[in-house]
């Protein structure tokens, strides 16, 4: 019995079928190359998007020049941890720095040697700083230190911690021996004055640092009261 019927094929139309068939495979092995490549761009292309979207991410909250936290994102942070302050119970201090006599560093090394000196300052005190606390660059020569779960009194030894520091840091800038002071004020976050607890602690660390400049500064001063 043949394989194929030729009462029911024909053997010109098959011929065509199967010339049909040869011809099409390259364009369909093509076809299936083209979608893969194309999948392959997509992918990359979902690739770089996301980069992209994680390098605005860390331009939105980070300082340019320190890698510090900048202050827009320190105050959400702020907010954040009155809240969970207030939720917990647990005590939670900041700290407003201030280099002691910035300008005299930039009118002597210029602008570039005063960057090197945020920098480094910065690094120290990230160093100094616990794993659980933020570092940010509040403006200028001004940094302000959140540190979650932590008493007035451990508070004060941090910092005290970064004095010591800064005055075993001799070069700063090109092998230029410097004494770079800092003069520091700190107070408690209270959950308890929501919804303007931030501001009103960084207030008072404010007011702590001016009066920590008008004693002459290289110290530390801590607020506690209104």
């Amino acid at each position: 019995m043949p394989l194929l019927d030729p009462q029911r094929y024909d053997a010109r139309v098959e011929a065509v079928h199967f010339l049909l068939c040869l011809v099409s495979l390259p364009v369909i092995s093509a076809v299936a190359a083209d979608l893969s490549t194309t999948r392959a761009k997509w992918k990359a292309q979902r690739q770089a998007l996301a980069d992209a979207l994680g390098r605005i991410q860390i331009l939105a909250t980070r300082d340019e020049l320190t890698g510090l936290v900048n202050r827009r994102h320190m105050q959400e942070l702020l907010h954040t941890e009155t809240l969970r302050a207030r939720r917990s119970g647990h005590a939670a201090c900041i700290a407003m720095l201030d280099l002691d006599f910035f300008k005299a560093v930039n009118d002597r090394f210029g602008h570039a040697g005063g960057d090197t000196v945020l920098k480094t300052f910065a690094n120290l005190a990230v160093a100094t700083a616990r794993r659980s606390d933020v570092v940010c660059r509040w403006g200028g020569e001004e940094f302000l230190w959140l540190l979650p779960d932590t008493t007035a009194a451990d508070a004060e030894l941090a910092l005290q911690r970064l004095h010591v520091r800064l005055s075993q840091t001799a070069e700063w800038i090109a092998g230029e021996s410097l004494q770079i002071t800092m003069s520091a004020g700190m107070t408690e976050l209270r959950g308890g004055e929501a919804p303007e607890a931030a501001e009103a602690a960084v207030e008072r660390a404010d007011q702590a640092l001016y009066e920590a400049k008008r004693q002459g500064r290289h110290r530390t001063v801590v607020r506690l009261g209104p």
